[in-house]
């Protein structure tokens, strides 16, 4: 997908950047995920999904996205405690006001 709003000399790496970018989309609730990763890839990224916390975790070894995506409110393993898990053993950052 061209982006049309970066300039020219830049809109090559910009492209690149976003091409090799992997997001992993972690949501409860089929009817966001299914709206939001095709957008996401259509827009150029490499895009995966987990439907609860505990799948999120296993997709971060497994995946090793560069963003991700998190709902709060999931079963299993709530979105507060992947944001726990993953500041403690993983290379994923977590902004240190994290709940």
């Amino acid at each position: 997908m061209a982006a049309a709003w970066v300039p020219g000399a830049l809109r090559k790496e910009f492209e690149r950047m976003v091409s090799q970018s992997k997001i992993l989309l972690v949501d409860d609730e089929e009817a966001i995920t299914s709206n939001l990763a095709p957008f996401l890839k259509r827009a150029g990224f490499t895009v995966e999904v987990a439907s609860d916390g505990e799948e999120a975790l296993r997709q971060v070894a497994d995946f090793a996205p560069d963003l991700i995506v998190l709902d709060v409110l999931m079963p299993r393993l709530d979105g507060r405690e992947v944001c726990r898990r993953l500041a403690l053993c993983s290379v994923v950052p977590v902004p240190e006001s994290h709940p």
